[in-house]
């Protein structure tokens, strides 16, 4: 996304992208152990690895969108972003 014209519906809508896309998966991974008699460790971890990094993205997502707003109501200066 390109940073410097971004607004915060954008954001915020990146942010929900990313959290349902985590959510998706760590469903994917519950029904997948469930079903399995042996979890095979180096899957799980994979799997673990990618759902944290989409919480991470949409968790910085949506921090960067209440940047903006709080730049925007005057709460926070530009040279403390």
């Amino acid at each position: 996304m390109d940073e410097s014209n971004v607004s915060t519906h954008e954001l915020l809508n990146e942010a929900t992208e990313w959290l349902q896309y985590a959510r998706g998966v760590t469903q994917l991974l519950a029904q997948w152990v469930e079903e399995v008699e042996t979890v095979d460790r180096g899957r799980m971890v994979l799997a673990l690895g990618a759902i944290e990094a989409m919480t991470s993205g949409g968790v910085a997502c949506a921090a960067r969108a209440h940047v903006l707003c709080l730049q925007a109501d005057g709460a926070v200066s530009l040279a403390r972003t």
